[in-house]
């Protein structure tokens, strides 16, 4: 078998000088309900609706989870949301959710609170009271509503397993889901706790006193009068929601997953178009696009797009069905290029698909957004035939280089049949591959590392007549992501392998 004709996988993202996109997942969906959140960069500000909160004490800002967080001394720092009713659940579902990071490992600490009775209780008022806590080390939730009959000081007190006053982050989330009627604890996304709606918790949570109860953040508040600070919270809180609907554990590690990332509300499809020449007379087409996260929170008022995570190329020759992925622009740029590369004349429509930091992907339709017609001098040179014997070689090819990762593979100017051959690998100067995968027809081929190389066989035989497909994905250093397809026709009826 002759030495393979070596062919250069093409540059899928030519976007010289632009910074890395974090990849879709590094940012959350913070999905429906989220009413509050309240960022903890800088100041109180409520990032969704407008319920600001207002510093007490000694409260100091650190590095949180996300960006900056609050910092509390455990003493007398506090913030202070006003008194809002939006803000009461009443007879309806609710979560509560926040980063903490503390090493307060004895006593009761205050992540967030709400209790209608803060100013003033008289004894006709059963004092509704809901709170995410530090217990003795652990999570811990409190709930009781306006009937004051559960079991625990007339409401419900969930309690954690696990240790979260280790200096590190735990997301904490409490839970009142009225849908599938129980409380929920969550650290990490992991149930931990859990009881069923019943006396004490399953009535309304509202204002009671008509007195200006606030939310609390950091700390609770004793009733009074005058009302006191109580279990202030020693250590960092951060990305401080609240929603108005019972938020899921999928939706929880999505957002542990993040990380640093956050959440975003931005729900919203971004979009994007290619163009590209409408004729060449050469294989190399440059396609171009555009891009545009478009954020969902306009409506709001509220500037959120997640920002764009890739851009997909996809082409196909005229008259076929189906699209084919031929590259993806992992930059995150708003305006960028491939180059295809056609193995023909003929037609080639291309078309992109965007997709935005929080997953959402654009909707694409059936049309393609640019044409381009190949006229490659050399096709005329052979006659059409389809009564041709197939050479028992696959005919060599010239070597094309545009700077990029080298691929060993036979041309495709004849069918082959009875073959097998190998595709050899080779990065780039400066770079490695970290990974790679070829598949042929969708079946992939094993892939193994020689040396500088990567190579995998491909085995043709016993294949019946007709077109099938060598793709091509590569992964080099610098989180760069590459992938190519090339063509191949087998020309023989099915035979048994010797």
């Amino acid at each position: 078998m002759r030495p393979p004709v070596l062919f250069t996988l093409l540059l899928l993202a030519i976007a010289s000088g632009a910074p890395q996109a974090a990849r879709a997942a590094d940012l959350a969906p913070a999905g429906p309900g989220l009413t509050s959140l309240w960022r903890a960069e800088g100041d109180a500000t409520d990032a969704i609706g407008a319920r600001d909160g207002l510093a007490a004490g000694n409260l100091l800002y650190g590095p949180g989870m996300v960006g900056k967080g609050f910092v509390f001394n455990g003493l007398d720092s506090g913030v202070f949301v006003s008194d809002d009713a939006t803000l009461y659940p009443a007879g309806g579902s609710f979560t509560v959710m926040a980063w903490v990071r503390t090493t307060q490992s004895s006593g009761r600490a205050a992540v967030a609170a709400l209790r209608e009775c803060g100013d003033a209780c008289p004894p006709t008022y059963s004092d509704p009271w809901l709170a995410l806590r530090v217990q003795d080390g652990h999570a811990g939730a409190f709930l009781r509503d306006g009937t004051a009959l559960g079991p625990d000081s007339g409401g419900m007190q969930l309690t954690g397993t696990s240790t979260v006053a280790d200096g590190r982050d735990h997301l904490l989330a409490f839970t009142r889901d009225v849908g599938a009627q129980r409380l929920a604890l969550h650290v990490d996304g992991v149930l931990e706790a859990q009881a069923p709606l019943g006396p004490g918790t399953n009535g309304s949570i509202s204002d009671e006193d008509s007195l200006p109860d606030p939310f609390t953040i950091g700390t609770d508040r004793a009733t009074g009068p005058p009302a006191a600070l109580l279990d202030p919270f020693n250590g960092t809180i951060d990305e401080v929601g609240w929603w108005t609907t019972p938020v899921q554990a999928p939706a929880m590690l999505a957002i542990v997953d993040a990380g640093p990332g956050g959440m975003t509300t931005d729900d919203a499809r971004p979009v994007s178009a290619a163009s590209a020449p409408q004729s060449v007379q050469q294989p190399s087409i440059t396609v171009s696009y555009t891009a545009h996260d478009v954020g969902s929170g306009a409506a709001r008022g509220l500037a959120d797009p997640a920002g764009l995570a890739q851009v997909r190329l996809e082409a196909r020759r005229l008259g076929q069905v189906a699209f084919l992925p031929v590259g993806t622009d992992t930059t995150g740029s708003a305006s960028g290029s491939f180059v295809y590369t056609a193995p023909s004349s003929g037609a080639y429509e291309f078309r992109t698909v965007a997709t935005d930091r929080a997953g959402n992907v654009e909707a694409v339709a059936p049309a393609a957004d640019a044409t381009t017609i190949v006229a490659l001098g050399q096709d005329a040179l052979v006659p059409p035939s389809t009564t041709t014997p197939p050479p028992s070689t696959p005919p060599a090819a010239k070597r094309l280089t545009i700077g990029e990762v080298v691929v060993g593979l036979p041309g495709t100017r004849a069918c082959l049949s009875r073959r097998t051959f190998r595709v050899h690998l080779r990065a780039p100067k400066g770079m490695s591959i970290v990974s790679a995968t070829i598949a042929v027809s969708g079946r992939r081929a094993i892939v193994r590392r020689r040396a500088a190389e990567l190579r995998a066989p491909v085995d043709l035989r016993n294949l019946p007549a007709g077109r099938f497909t060598v793709r091509i994905a590569v992964r080099l250093t610098h989180h760069r992501a590459l992938s190519a397809t090339r063509h191949y026709r087998t020309c023989a009826p099915r035979r048994a392998a010797h």
